[in-house]
């Protein structure tokens, strides 16, 4: 198994509105998830990759950042890749 962290990308919307639906305890307004798949979109992003299938998201936002990751035991440890990767 192994985990890899592709980017900076663009365009990941559609990946973060999927990534934020498998996790409707935390992200259950469909306006929010409208809204950050809307942001997303356009944001310099990273993509924590297991196996070569996306299991994170890390979107930079210069005022802020914001990362979401699958809870999924198999994808467990993604995101400190993926801020390593961010960081300048």
């Amino acid at each position: 198994s192994g985990t890899a962290v592709v980017g900076p990308v663009t365009r990941r919307g559609t990946l973060c509105e999927d990534l934020l639906r498998g996790l409707p305890d935390w992200f259950g307004i469909e306006a929010s998830i409208v809204e950050y798949r809307r942001t997303v979109e356009e944001l310099p992003s990273f993509v924590a990759e297991v196996d070569g299938e996306p299991a994170g998201l890390l979107a930079l936002k210069p005022t802020a950042p914001a990362a979401v990751s699958s809870p999924a035991p198999a994808r467990a440890g993604v995101a400190p890749p993926a801020v390593r990767a961010a960081a300048p």
